[in-house]
């Protein structure tokens, strides 16, 4: 015998300790995969490579990964490249996925106006309007599609109602 029992003992705990080490990885992986393509896509979003991050948060959704917070960052990733039309689906799923979110509003009307879409994009801000008159962000917008409309006076009366509430509170 080359080794004694015990080393040989010693050497298959060894071996078997590093063998739960190698497949420890790639078995969470394989288990989890819509998971780690999320968090992936995550930290693309985060160094503001949206290309890779609407490319990987797209397929955690096709391995059934169906989270709110990932399709509002697949919205704003395929905002960020410019896929309007990509934008505005995801942004329609979501809103009727989370109806009572007012900022899931806001980006829809958002994207209809970049779709060309003000007349919807109007009607849509006025949903959140009608929910919480008092909010600035969708004020905002509102004046911001009335401006792309060409609605100009509209615009600016609303902008300088705006400010002056801003002025007030200052």
């Amino acid at each position: 015998m080359i080794f004694s029992l015990k080393t040989r003992q010693y050497l298959l705990y060894i071996f078997l300790s590093c063998l739960v080490l190698v497949l420890t990885p790639w078995w969470y992986v394989k288990t989890n995969e819509e998971y780690v393509l999320y968090r992936r896509a995550d930290n693309y979003y985060a160094s503001r490579d949206f290309e890779k991050a609407a490319r990987f948060y797209g397929l955690a959704r096709q391995k059934g990964l169906a989270d709110p917070e990932l399709l509002k960052r697949l919205g704003d990733s395929y905002l960020a490249i410019q896929d309007f039309a990509s934008a505005l689906e995801i942004f329609r799923n979501l809103q009727s996925i989370k109806p009572e979110d007012l900022s899931v509003l806001v980006k829809l009307a958002h994207v209809y106006s970049l779709n060309g879409m003000n007349g919807k994009a109007l009607d849509i801000i006025g949903q959140a309007l009608q929910k919480r008159p008092d909010w600035r962000t969708a004020r905002i917008w509102k004046a911001r599609i009335l401006a792309q409309n060409g609605q100009f006076s509209e615009a600016i009366k609303l902008y300088y109602q705006i400010l002056g509430e801003y002025n007030e509170k200052s």
